[in-house]
């Protein structure tokens, strides 16, 4: 899915990552998050947050607003 992380270990925990942020949004269909927000929230950082949104994004799961805060589309 994040074909950017290179390391296993990465790869693991970007994983774990998406099926976390994705349990949030489902939780609280009202959820927009901005990428620092997002960071905070989660633990993470710049890089990997980046990377795990942007994927989602891609995938449709999330859509960014003109604000720039990622929610669920609909």
């Amino acid at each position: 899915m994040i074909s950017a992380v290179a390391d296993p270990v990465d790869e693991g925990r970007a994983s774990s990552l998406v099926r976390r942020i994705e349990a949030e949004f489902a939780e609280m269909p009202g959820l927009a998050l901005s990428q620092e927000q997002a960071r905070r929230l989660f633990a993470i950082d710049a890089w990997l947050c980046q990377r795990v949104f942007d994927a989602l994004e891609q995938d449709g799961f999330l859509v960014r607003n003109a604000r720039g805060q990622y929610r669920r589309p609909g």
